[in-house]
């Protein structure tokens, strides 16, 4: 089949693609329509012709259109799609786009449509004429865009050698015939030999007063730089990073090396390893919480109040918890799988461990607390095991148990709804958020916030808890663990009375000063005992105002 060249030239087809602007165009539509389209389909005739071919009792071979787009830039869409809805998959219910897969979804429904959303903007065409485009210009960009040297430029460059009012006469037949003839001829010019690409010899020698004079290369300003690993600072650094760069500072020389005149040399690397970690966050995900407006001070106080206000809402979807997508997820991620050829089968409790439940890096940041970090997390599990004892009916949970379930359900749904009354936004927005902002709030600090040391030592220790792996849960871990870190005095202190070796004991003393002693010690004894007693009647008197 040969391209209507003519057509191409007369309707405008581009002649060139920015792949990368289509990526970020094809994402937008994602959000703009096809979240919409996404709620009914049964209008749409992509949709039902998909339906139509599934439920066909000899379902034909699915043939895809590029359109103009070509290969290529049907791949950058294709591949947007995918990106925009990988991480949502799971929340959207299957029965909505039944009999189709995702996958199938997504190839047959949304990337038409989103090709179609496209070619309206790029030819301001109306929605019937765009799809008509969409079927006549795909043989046009299987030639013309299926390689990353596009080849529409050199036709038409071509074209306007020979024919200078091409322009004006698109229909001309010596140019139809023409171009058809270039598009059949794939080896019309031969191909060029490597010698031609060798530079020409000059045939003489140019004076030095009209020689390019080279310009030294510019050199990378210092403070631009980290002074340890060497790469970009934030271009507005905080006031905290600044103090922690100038501290850095006085216990580092200075070892100027070429690329960075200001590189320092620290006494360990041990003692820049937060600051590069902090330096790189202000550069990389500031911006980008900037633009989300996610919460950099977000105010704890009322935080476990507002959770507790959720309280309606949460129940209900515990008596419902299939309809929840965590819970789904959990399920799924918890539900023992076949082993392959050569592998153990895994039980339950080693898909419970700790190491499993954090072995996707995904799956962390979808059930932490987003901003709110790890201080708010901890707020989040305070309210919700409180609204959520551990006497409810377990086996509503089946087969996942209860800690799982506070920890990857409630805790989560809690989060997503105080994220949604915070920037006002979906669900689905609001469950985006709160795992891309994960890192954000776990490595952000918040120096307005002065947290009591019992709060500070239990993040310790969850910490330590996750990185030791322990199937045991996180109060019997840390139970254990004072149980193998009890004190054990290994000097013996040095008490009136006795002597060190080297020293002689004289046993014939009289008895009357050990006898003195026990008199004293056991005045001490009894004053102990009575400050003691006085203690406890205040403490009753105590209790008895306050009731």
């Amino acid at each position: 089949m040969r391209p209507n060249t003519c057509l191409a030239l007369s309707k405008g087809w581009p002649e060139t693609i920015s792949y990368c602007d289509l990526y970020d165009q094809a994402t937008t539509a994602c959000e703009e329509e096809l979240d919409i389209l996404l709620e009914d389909l049964s209008d749409n005739t992509f949709f039902i012709n998909a339906a139509s071919r599934v439920n066909s009792a000899t379902p034909s071979q699915f043939v895809r259109l590029t359109g103009y787009f070509g290969k290529f830039g049907y791949d950058r869409i294709f591949l947007a799609i995918q990106d925009y809805y990988r991480e949502i998959e799971a929340d959207i219910d299957p029965a909505s786009y039944a009999p189709l897969s995702f996958s199938q979804l997504i190839e047959e429904v949304f990337v038409p449509h989103t090709q179609i959303r496209l070619i309206v903007n790029e030819l301001r065409e109306s929605p019937d004429d765009a799809r008509k485009t969409l079927y006549e210009s795909s043989e046009f960009g299987r030639l013309f865009h299926s390689d990353v040297s596009d080849r529409a430029r050199l036709t038409a460059h071509l074209a306007a050698q020979s024919h200078p009012n091409a322009a004006a006469d698109p229909d001309a037949p010596e140019l139809r015939m023409e171009l058809e003839h270039q598009s059949e001829s794939e080896t019309r010019f031969p191909p060029m030999s490597p010698l031609y690409n060798l530079p020409d010899l000059p045939l003489w020698q140019p004076s030095p007063e009209i020689q390019v004079k080279i310009e030294p290369e510019t050199e990378v300003d210092p403070n631009s730089l980290c002074s340890f690993c060497d790469t970009a600072l934030p271009i507005s650094p905080s006031p905290e990073l600044i103090r922690l760069r100038d501290s850095l500072d006085a216990i580092s020389r200075a070892d100027p090396i070429p690329g960075n005149a200001g590189h320092r040399r620290p006494t360990s690397m041990m003692l820049v390893g937060g600051y590069c970690e902090k330096h790189r966050l202000e550069r990389d995900i500031f911006p980008r919480a900037i633009a989300g407006k996610w919460l950099f001070t977000p105010d704890f106080s009322t935080l476990f109040k507002r959770i507790l206000s959720l309280r309606p809402a949460l129940v209900v979807l515990n008596e419902e918890i299939e309809n929840s997508s965590f819970f789904r997820d959990a399920k799924a991620h918890y539900t023992p799988k076949p082993p392959q050829p050569g592998e153990q089968q895994m039980s339950m409790t080693q898909l419970l461990s700790v190491g499993r439940q954090y072995a996707s890096v995904e799956r962390l940041h979808a059930q932490g607390a987003g901003y709110y970090g790890e201080i708010g997390y901890e707020i989040f599990m305070v309210a919700v095991r409180f609204m959520f004892p551990d006497g409810v009916n377990l086996e509503h949970y089946a087969p996942l148990p209860y800690s799982v379930v506070l920890a990857e359900v409630l805790l989560p749904e809690a989060a997503v709804r105080i994220v949604e009354q915070d920037l006002e936004l979906s669900p689905r927005a609001a469950k985006r958020v709160l795992r891309e902002s994960y890192l954000f709030g776990v490595n952000r600090t918040h120096p307005q916030l002065n947290p009591p040391m019992s709060l500070l030592q239990f993040v310790i220790q969850r910490r330590s808890w996750v990185a030791s792996g322990s199937s045991l849960h996180l109060n019997e871990w840390v139970a254990l663990q004072k149980v193998k870190a009890e004190p054990v005095d290994s000097q013996i202190p040095r008490a009136q009375g006795l002597a060190w070796a080297g020293e002689v004991i004289d046993l014939t003393e009289d008895d009357s000063e050990d006898d003195s002693g026990g008199d004293v010690e056991g005045d001490e004894v009894n004053q102990a005992d009575s400050e003691h007693n006085s203690d406890v009647d205040a403490e009753g008197e105590i209790d008895e105002d306050c009731n």
